[in-house]
């Protein structure tokens, strides 16, 4: 495979990608995230942490 034939394919990808993506995350008419979904994400990073997972059953264990 050549290296434009990796691009292409990379390209393709990426454009697959950001169509499954864009059901879950809201974009503006330019393909911009939107102010809004921004500003949750910057208010959330500042909260605080309410639960730690550790280790491969910890997530898991909150559902029972």
């Amino acid at each position: 495979m050549t290296t434009t034939e990796k691009i292409l394919k990379l390209e393709d990808e990426v454009v697959a990608l950001k169509k499954l993506v864009s059901n879950l995350v809201p974009f503006d008419n330019e393909g911009e995230y939107k102010k809004s979904f921004i500003a949750s994400i910057q208010k959330a990073k500042k909260e605080k942490v309410v639960m730690t997972f550790q280790g491969k059953g910890s997530l898991l264990g909150l559902a029972k």
